[in-house]
């Protein structure tokens, strides 16, 4: 895409893949510290790419061969319920 400064255009794969591997990452069986989209990675076999989890969630292994699997958050978002305007 090119030069992109000075513009109101992003690209967010860009963004995405920058601010992924600034993210901590964590394995099957922990608790997740953030809502958000996670990304999967799994070397065994295909794996979902992105996944929902609420804070507080343990990671799930993976379905098909229970190996862990691991997520790095991809974009946080805050549940609803701890948002001020809506309690």
């Amino acid at each position: 895409m090119g030069e992109q400064r000075g513009s109101k255009i992003y690209d967010i794969q860009a963004f995405r893949k920058k601010h992924i591997q600034s993210q901590p990452r964590q394995l099957s069986g922990e608790t997740a510290n953030f809502s958000g989209i996670y990304g999967l990675e799994h070397a065994k076999h295909p794996v979902a790419k992105e996944l929902v989890v609420l804070k507080g969630a343990k990671f799930p292994s993976c379905t098909a061969c229970n190996e862990p699997i691991t997520f790095t958050l991809v974009v946080q978002a805050d549940e609803i319920t701890d948002d001020p305007d809506f309690a």
